[in-house]
C-alpha cells in the first residue's frame, strides 16, 4: 500500500492518493489485484486493476493478461473560470504480454494494449484558437486505443543493460 501527497507548481493544487496492492506468486502462476484512490482540487479517481502471468515451464516464456478500470470525475472548470459542473470518465484497459528469454543476457517482449474510454476527454480548462478566437478544447465522448510495443533488452553485465524497443498507437 502507499500514500502520497503531491503539489503542482503551476497551480499550487494539492494531491492525495492512496493504493493498495495484493499479489501471490507461485512457480506456474503469479496473481496480482489493486485498488487505488486519487483526488485533487478538479479531479477524482477510483480505478482497480487484476492480473495474471502464466509461467510456461522451464519459466523462459511467460504470457500475461491484465484488465484496469478506472471511473473518474472532472470538474468542468473551463480556460475563462466557467465552473459548468462535473462529468464523469470512464477507462478500460486490456493488456495482453508475451515476454521470452532468448539467451542468459537477451530478453524480448511484446505487449498489446486495448483502452477504451468514454465520458469527458478533454483537459477542461485547455483551450484553442481557431480563427474565430479563443474556445474551450472538444474532443469526442468516446475512442478506443490500441497499442503494440516490443522491446529487446540485453544485459551488458550485472548492473547495465541496453534495450531497443517500438511502439505502434492506432
Amino acid at each position: 500500500a502507499s500514500f502520497r501527497t503531491q503539489q503542482g507548481g503551476a497551480s499550487g493544487n494539492y494531491r492525495l492518493g492512496l493504493a493498495a496492492g495484493w499479489s501471490e506468486h507461485s512457480d506456474r502462476f503469479d496473481w496480482r489485484a489493486g485498488l487505488s484512490f486519487a483526488t485533487e482540487y478538479a479531479y477524482l479517481s477510483t480505478g482497480g486493476n487484476i492480473g495474471a502471468t502464466w509461467n510456461l515451464p522451464g519459466r523462459n516464456t511467460a504470457l500475461s493478461a491484465d484488465l484496469q478500470v478506472y471511473l473518474d470525475t472532472v470538474k468542468l472548470i473551463r480556460f475563462d473560470g466557467d465552473n459548468e459542473g462535473s462529468e464523469g470518465r470512464d477507462t478500460y484497459t486490456l493488456d495482453l504480454g508475451w515476454q521470452q528469454v532468448l539467451t542468459p543476457l537477451d530478453l524480448m517482449s511484446v505487449d498489446l494494449s486495448l483502452t477504451r474510454q468514454s465520458g469527458f476527454l478533454a483537459t477542461s480548462y485547455n483551450s484553442v484558437f481557431p480563427p474565430s478566437g479563443e474556445s474551450s478544447e472538444e474532443l469526442p465522448d468516446s475512442r478506443l486505443r490500441t497499442s503494440l510495443t516490443a522491446r529487446w533488452r540485453h544485459s551488458l553485465d550485472p548492473l547495465s543493460a541496453v534495450e531497443i524497443g517500438g511502439r505502434y498507437y492506432t
